[in-house]
């Protein structure tokens, strides 16, 4: 019986020290993990704050940025005014890029584009962009995207690698999920809300850029249509607007026009050169956003759709080279643009008259001396 009970004491306290054992190891295995988590999140964090710094180092080398200084100050204003708490902190730049877009980095760079830039109508709705952007990085959804994404390895940076601005840049524009949208929606609808902003104003930026990608029979790209798309961006917004019964608030349409003024010719230019026909003639074929332009405008319509050439496009061009010169006769290009279509036609003693008038006006140009072996072509014709 002794024996028993002496064998009994034994087991019951090897048990014992075997759960306290694996209890301790538990503990220390939980705390390694932790330790190896927070570690882990740190160095995802570092890789993103240098990913951010090496694309804004890139960016402004390559002078892919707007410099204008008083559109850059006004953008900053506003930026300042939704998020006071991080006045300076969330610093805003524009891309010289004509796509609707924006993105925010993990160290608070907000790149704006000049195309998206030169759609909008009023601050209200620059304010909504920019609170949108601003709430992805006050809530980390950079981090989120790219641990859910499995990225992590992705964003250590590899010298030599390609253009690390553009892969860097991809990763940013893919698109947050639904949720993390749907909260920059909300969070940067309380901040307009808070700042005094005209809440009703805050769908009509995704508008435009739903019109903008049917103008250019191109599906929604970019980080403003992935999760969720445009559409449903739209019906958010307006569902927001209707919870609230106070939306009034500040529009500030002619201190938007007047202060982001420098950049509107250059984002025509932009689209020129990129090829996207169908965003100027969307712009300057509309009566309400033609009024934002200088009265030259005209004339990149006609450029517009000789470019694109397709069928009564070079009438509709002609059309618009004239319509500039009745409106401003002193501007040079159109006079060049209108005698080539006049030299094709061959209607010569117009080419001449035009290019002659082109050369007087700008006899400096870039292009004087292609319109000087114009003129010794049709010369004797």
């Amino acid at each position: 019986m002794h024996i028993f009970k002496v064998k009994s004491l034994f087991t019951l306290t090897s048990v014992l020290l075997t759960s306290l054992l694996f209890f301790q190891t538990s503990l220390a295995l939980k705390s390694t993990s932790n330790f190896n988590e927070e570690y882990t999140s740190k160095l995802q964090e570092q890789a993103l704050l240098d990913e951010a710094r090496e694309f804004d180092k890139k960016k402004i080398k390559d002078n892919s940025i707007f410099t204008d200084k008083t559109v850059n100050q006004y953008l900053q204003s506003v930026m300042n005014k939704v998020y006071p708490e991080f006045k300076d902190k969330i610093r805003v730049r524009i891309l010289n890029d004509p796509n609707l877009n924006a993105l925010a980095l993990y160290n608070g760079s907000i790149y704006f584009n000049l195309g998206l830039l030169a759609r909008l109508d009023n601050e209200a709705q620059l304010a909504t962009i920019l609170a949108h952007e601003g709430a992805h990085f006050i809530h980390k959804h950079i981090l989120h995207h790219r641990r859910k994404l499995k990225l992590e390895s992705e964003i250590q940076v590899q010298k030599g690698a390609g253009d690390r601005a553009v892969d860097i840049a991809a990763k940013y524009l893919s698109g947050f999920s639904r949720d993390l949208e749907r909260q920059a929606d909300k969070y940067a609808f309380f901040r307009m809300k808070k700042a005094g902003y005209d809440i009703r104003q805050s769908p009509y930026a995704f508008k435009k850029m739903l019109a903008e990608a049917k103008a250019n029979n191109s599906k929604q790209s970019g980080s403003f249509s992935s999760h969720p798309n445009l559409i449903e961006r739209i019906a958010s917004y307006n569902a927001l607007i209707l919870k609230h019964k106070s939306i009034s608030g500040h529009i500030g349409k002619e201190a938007y026009l007047k202060n982001t003024q420098s950049m509107r010719i250059a984002d025509l230019e932009l689209n020129l050169s990129y090829a996207r026909y169908g965003s100027l003639i969307l712009i300057l074929e509309n009566k309400e956003q033609f009024v934002k332009y200088p009265a030259y405008a005209p004339y990149y319509l006609g450029e517009a759709y000789r470019q694109r050439n397709q069928q009564g496009d070079q009438t509709k061009s002609y059309l618009a080279y004239l319509d500039t010169i009745n409106k401003v006769p002193n501007f040079a290009p159109s006079y060049r643009a209108i005698g080539i279509y006049y030299m094709k036609k061959k209607r010569y003693q117009d080419a001449k008259k035009s290019f002659i008038k082109f050369l007087a006006l700008a006899p400096n140009h870039k292009d004087a001396a292609y319109v000087l072996q114009y003129l010794a072509n049709i010369r004797n014709k």
